[in-house]
């Protein structure tokens, strides 16, 4: 059995980098990877990636979803000042 098995991973910012490595780690371990995002094309983009284990929906709208949480990760998204 898998670590996570039967628990709920929220992972907010999930549809690129460190989130998405984030989503992925915990649905290899068993646990369904909400990845909740302000982007839910971005969201459901990444979800496919992951597999049959993540389900992608929008933020604002992701606690409705889980049936109860086991895991919440808040990534906070990074933003590049571009000069010039």
């Amino acid at each position: 059995m898998r670590r996570l098995e039967k628990r709920v991973a929220m992972i907010t910012g999930a549809a690129a980098g460190v989130g998405k490595a984030f989503a992925g780690a915990h649905a290899r371990e068993g646990a369904r990877a909400v990845i909740a995002g302000f982007d839910r094309a971005k969201a459901a983009g990444a979800a496919v990636g992951i597999g049959d284990d993540a389900l992608a929906v929008r933020a604002a709208a992701a606690f409705g979803h889980t049936g109860g949480t086991t895991v919440l990760l808040i990534r906070p998204a990074m933003a590049t000042a571009q000069t010039g």
